[in-house]
């Protein structure tokens, strides 16, 4: 009964034990499932990282064209930079300056409100900046930023036929009425840039004149 014993409890002690061969097999296991834990914890903090840049980057660009149509439907004048012909159209991917008439006629230079664009370098982003001058003080801000491109068009005001065209390239200053802003928001999402964001409005110039 005592060797029957001893030879049960050696037999136990060694169903207990693991081969090589299944501690290799576990191992493999093991790192396939953190592997599968790492991707898709990584999907998921892409995702709410992407979730994020749209939120914010679509906050930026409400702010931006909400200042940008008050300075439009205020200005009197308009003074365009590097204007180009495109096309049918006349655009500037420089930017611009909106002029406004003195009403308080104080007798010192009338506001004015420029926005510039600064494409993007190496590692820095393109951006736009809104700077307002008055009495020889110049106050600047970035009123957009990781920028990707910029473009402005320029229409005349609707005919007949309800349709804006651009005028000659030399006049655009007389003639300009509204004003279209293109522009691609883009930032990266982990280490990839693939967070896109499109801007497409346009605005009236209501104190200009008509010609």
């Amino acid at each position: 009964m005592t060797i029957s014993s001893r030879h049960s409890h050696l037999a136990v002690r060694k169903r207990r034990a693991f081969t090589l061969v299944e501690l290799l097999v576990g191992l493999s296991l093991s790192v396939v499932l953190l592997a599968v834990i790492y991707s898709t914890f990584m999907v998921l903090a892409k995702g709410a990282v992407g979730v994020g840049n749209y939120s914010e980057m679509s906050r930026q660009s409400r702010n931006a064209l909400d200042i940008f149509s008050n300075d439009a439907r205020a200005a009197n004048g308009l003074i365009v930079a590097s204007p180009a012909q495109d096309g049918s159209d006349v655009v500037s991917i420089s930017g611009l300056t909106f002029t406004y008439p003195d009403y308080l006629d104080s007798g010192v230079a009338q506001t004015e409100v420029t926005y510039a664009f600064t494409p993007s370098s190496g590692d820095s982003s393109g951006f736009l900046t809104r700077t307002e001058s008055y009495a020889g003080t110049a106050t600047s801000r970035m009123v957009l930023q990781d920028m990707n491109s910029f473009k402005l068009k320029f229409f005349k005001a609707p005919g007949a036929d309800f349709l804006a065209s651009a005028g000659p390239l030399a006049s655009v200053n007389a003639w300009a009425k509204s004003i279209q802003l293109d522009s691609e928001l883009k930032r990266k999402v982990i280490t990839t840039d693939n967070t896109d964001y499109i801007i497409s409005a346009r605005f009236m110039m209501r104190n200009t004149s008509i010609d």
